[in-house]
């Protein structure tokens, strides 16, 4: 029996440190999907953390400028984005830093720079469907 367990618990660390090394959420595997409204938080500079809580997993994740926008900016393209794996599914979840992909993100898109006093809006959607997201919560920044 304490053999057993001695092996638990060795595995349980090495599986911690595997997940916890790898630059994303150690946790996000085992948060459940997003299914209603979420909080979104933001800390501050120019590559700033995201969180949202009640803490799950999201399937699209975008920051886009806020009013007022820059000369060069056009309304509705994010400045970067975060997706799920796969067309279906929720698979990441909160923690991670901008410009950074989360475990179990993905982007065809590098991160634009954050302009210092610049407004931008961070948005976490949840799936509702096959190819149907809807808005879970927003915040908005400025670095």
């Amino acid at each position: 029996m304490r053999d057993s367990r001695t092996a638990f618990t060795i595995a349980l660390a090495l599986f911690w440190l595997a997940a916890t090394n790898c630059g994303g959420s150690a946790t996000a595997p085992f948060f459940g999907s997003c299914t209603g409204p979420v909080t979104v938080t933001v800390t501050a500079g120019v590559t700033p953390r995201f969180d949202w809580q009640p803490a799950c997993r999201a399937h699209f994740f975008d920051v886009q400028y806020e009013d007022p926008m820059p000369p060069d900016a056009i309304a509705g393209v994010p400045v970067w984005y975060v997706q799920s794996m796969g067309q279906t599914g929720s698979t990441f979840g909160p923690g991670f830093q901008y410009g950074k992909l989360p475990n179990g993100g993905q982007s065809q898109m590098s991160a634009n720079p954050l302009i210092v006093g610049q407004r931008y809006q961070a948005r976490v959607w949840r799936e509702d469907g096959p190819q149907n997201a809807t808005l879970a919560g927003q915040v908005v920044f400025v670095p």
